[in-house]
């Protein structure tokens, strides 16, 4: 949960202004009309996001268990935990025919996520 709640946190920045959010908007085809919610739609909205990113990191906790460090470390296990959420994101923007642009700023913010997820998954004290 903890590591769901800084997902959102760093998407929050990764997607604002500060960032890439204009770049993102643009790219995407979105007007601040597209992006405006109702109070409700905003809470469904928070929601899913984070039930699917306690599913996503539930999976990452899991592998980390999984694996013995004998076998991998925690940098290989991130690496190729980042590969393939990449591979399978790219593959995404490639079949919607979106450009480069919308599929760096995504893979990119998956990378750092995953990156974050797994390093504070590993070193949380249990």
């Amino acid at each position: 949960i903890v590591v769901s709640l800084l997902a959102l946190a760093i998407g929050s920045i990764w997607y604002s202004p500060f960032l890439f959010g204009d770049m993102w908007q643009k790219v995407a085809g979105l007007t601040e009309r597209d992006l405006t919610y109702t109070k409700s739609e905003f809470l469904r909205l928070l929601v899913g996001v984070l039930f699917a990113n306690i599913l996503v990191f539930g999976v990452v906790g899991h592998v980390l268990t999984i694996v013995p460090r004998t076998v991998l470390s925690l940098g290989e296990i991130a690496t190729g935990l980042m590969l393939f959420v990449g591979a399978v994101l790219l593959s995404m923007v490639m079949w919607e025919k979106r450009s480069f642009t919308y599929g760096c700023i995504h893979v990119g913010y998956a990378i750092l996520v995953i990156c974050m997820g797994v390093v504070v998954i590993d070193y949380w004290p249990w």
